[in-house]
């Protein structure tokens, strides 16, 4: 028999970036200031991407990052290097640092969707839970 458990959410959308990373985080370990630089980075437009390079200069997207974080753009480079790894963000050919296909889905779905108004988003998860058999 299927259960199912509906739980419904009201959040904007840093809100809902923030549960999904903190599910993802049980897959993916996931600092919590990485946790704050993806909920950050998700929520900019689709069109601010990061230079794979250092990006020291001023106004570049990395160091406004740095800013809003209030971190250096050392310590968002050093975030990012683990994110790389796990394959959260990939390298474009373009050398531009930008979410892999599923998350860039997911932020394009919901980005068109909130432009005019608030929206009803469902996003099912399915969990497959293991017998731990005891001794």
């Amino acid at each position: 028999m299927r259960k199912q458990i509906i739980t419904k959410y009201d959040v904007d959308e840093a809100g809902f970036y923030e549960l999904y990373f903190n599910i993802l985080a049980t897959k993916i370990k996931i600092s919590p200031r990485g946790m704050e630089l993806l909920i950050l980075w998700c929520s900019k437009p689709m069109t601010f991407v990061l230079d794979k390079r250092s990006e020291r200069a001023e106004g570049s997207n990395k160091n406004l990052l740095a800013k809003e974080l209030n971190i250096s753009v050392n310590q968002i480079s050093n975030l990012i290097r683990p994110l790389l790894i796990d394959g959260i963000v990939i390298i474009n050919e373009e050398e531009e640092l930008v979410f892999n296909n599923n998350i860039t889905i997911l932020r394009k779905t919901i980005k068109e969707n909130i432009e005019n108004e608030d929206f009803n988003f469902n996003y099912i998860l399915n969990f497959n839970i293991k017998k731990k058999n005891y001794k």
